[in-house]
């Protein structure tokens, strides 16, 4: 799948140190392949956020996207309390 990132995306992580960034870059890689591999702990958010799905990059870090025409558009970027 092709990704897209949105600037909002782009912003949050020019912000984290470049481990972060390494992370980031391999999750970035996992989704194009297959946004639901097990490694992703990809899941549906519900409530009013239900139109998006969220995926790990470490225990308390999150890429939220959604999925448009065999795109996965990545929306944001951000600690656990921060996206939600």
């Amino acid at each position: 799948m092709k990704v897209v990132l949105m600037p909002g995306f782009l912003r949050s992580v020019k912000r984290c140190s470049s481990d972060l960034q390494g992370r980031i870059a391999d999750c970035l890689f996992m989704l194009e392949q297959d946004p639901f591999q097990p490694a992703l702990r990809t899941h549906r958010l519900r409530g009013s956020l239900s139109a998006f799905f969220s995926c790990s990059v470490t225990q308390s870090y999150r890429i939220i996207f959604t999925l448009e025409d065999q795109c996965v558009v990545i929306r944001q970027a951000g600690n656990h309390d921060d996206v939600y």
